[in-house]
Parts: C-alpha cells; structure tokens; sequence
C-alpha cells in the first residue's frame, strides 16, 4: 500500500512540478503576494502529498493547505462559453 501511494504523490509532485515551471512572474495579471502563495501552495501542495505517503500526521493538513491555496490563489481565466 505505501508503494501504491508514493507512486500517487509521484503523480502528484510531478505534476505540480510542471505547472510551477509555467509560471512567470512578469505575465501575472495578479499581486505578487498572490503569486507567492500560489508558488507556495504548490510546495505544500508535493511536500503533503509525501507526508501523506509517508504517513506523516502532518502531511494531510499540508495538502490540504496546497488544495486550498491552488483554489485560491490560481489566476487562470477559464472561458466556458468557447469551449463547446
């Protein structure tokens, strides 16, 4: 079972890692105090999901703080009306 979840937080920090190296600070249409959390919020969000595989007690609370900040703080336009 442990092996089954470090390869999901695997996923998960792979993930996270490629759409960290997307963002640019220069093309933020936010504060640059949204834009550091929203980094942050990434970092929490790979380093809960480990603690989490790991069974650490405090790596729920930590991925659930990076769920919570990558809701919050994400800037993403989403247009729904071209989507169809």
């Amino acid at each position: 079972m442990t092996l089954f979840l470090i390869v999901l937080a695997g996923v998960v920090i792979v993930r996270s890692i490629s759409l960290s190296s997307l963002l640019n600070i220069h093309r933020w249409d936010g504060h640059r105090w949204q834009f550091a959390a929203l980094c942050a919020s990434h970092a929490c969000l790979c380093a809960g999901a480990l603690g989490v595989a790991l069974g650490y007690p405090i790596g729920g609370a930590t991925l659930l703080l990076g769920v919570v900040g990558q809701v919050a703080f994400e800037r993403r336009r989403h247009d729904r009306r071209n989507r169809l």
